[in-house]
């Protein structure tokens, strides 16, 4: 994990443009973790009196070097990105340019690029161990679309603490599916299916567990008593839900924090003539911890971790 760090010297005129795609992404509507996001960023450039520009996402029709002709002609220092699918060609072409860009949740490491995101294996770990901690065995886990970082990370965590604890991880038990509420329902549903269905779901995001929830519900189940259940965000409908979603809570404004001072620690770094070494001390992700916020929907009294 790294610190957030202190931003270099940067040009005191510097503008910041923000790429934000807000399509939805292999079927996924966009969460409130990222407007969360987009207000920390925000927030953050307004106490340094730095302006951001907000550019619309890039259409096939504007080629490949969408967003960097859209950095030129607004005269843009640098880029954050969020929201873009990773294998944008428009993407591709602006970490190729000498422009400094941080992308969000997106794993992009060259040249003046980085990438800053919760620490998403981690949290994924302390969910999974909580529910072992509670006596479950039989955990399966529901997977956001496995093109995503996130959802990567996510999975991987849930594989490594259940190695870590010795016990077996069940192909079946492993469901894909989009951040959203009836992929939920659908993959907690076809769990319910097996003939020997869970005791226990880590959900790769609230809106999955929400659905799952209410599979469980349909099926006549108790939560947690029958099935425990765990997302991860944190989101407002965790409180919401009934019983209270056990769940990972990120910290969206540390992570708009951290991706304005990674982009101006690289805007006061030098460009494409500098060193390898250089290069890599402007690179470096930044990884912004998790915490379990525990609820009734694990079966155990409400904490936070």
């Amino acid at each position: 994990m790294t610190d957030t760090p202190e931003p270099t010297a940067a040009p005191d005129a510097a503008t910041v443009g923000l790429v934000w795609d807000t399509e939805p992404v292999m079927g996924s509507r966009p969460g409130p973790f990222l407007v969360d996001v987009f207000v920390g960023i925000k927030r953050h450039l307004s106490t340094l009196g730095k302006d951001l520009v907000v550019l619309a996402g890039a259409r096939a029709a504007d080629g490949v070097t969408a967003y960097v002709a859209a950095a030129r002609r607004g005269g843009l220092d640098g880029l954050i990105v969020m929201g873009v699918d990773e294998g944008h060609p428009a993407l591709t072409a602006l970490t190729a340019s000498d422009l400094a860009c941080v992308a969000v949740d997106l794993p992009l490491y060259r040249n003046r690029t980085t990438y800053v995101a919760s620490d998403n294996r981690a949290g994924a770990v302390s969910a999974v161990a909580h529910l072992r901690s509670l006596g479950h065995h039989e955990i399966a886990t529901i997977t956001g679309p496995l093109s995503l970082m996130p959802a990567v990370e996510r999975l991987v965590g849930y594989r490594y603490d259940m190695a870590r604890a010795g016990i077996p991880v069940r192909p079946e038990y492993i469901a894909s599916g989009e951040f959203t509420e009836e992929s939920g329902h659908a993959c907690a549903t076809r769990l319910l299916s097996l003939p020997e269905p869970p005791t226990a779901i880590f959900a790769a995001d609230d809106r999955l567990a929400v659905g799952a929830m209410r599979a469980l519900t349909d099926a006549g189940l108790s939560i947690p008593k029958d099935v425990a259940v765990v997302g991860f965000d944190d989101s407002p409908a965790a409180e919401l839900v009934r019983p209270g979603l056990t769940t990972v809570a990120q910290d969206a404004q540390a992570v708009g924090v951290g991706a304005v001072s990674l982009l101006l620690q690289a805007l006061g770094a030098p460009s494409s003539d500098a060193a390898e070494s250089d290069f890599q001390r402007v690179a470096e992700p930044l990884l912004v911890p998790t915490r379990l916020v525990v609820r009734e929907s694990c079966g155990a009294s409400a904490r936070l971790l």
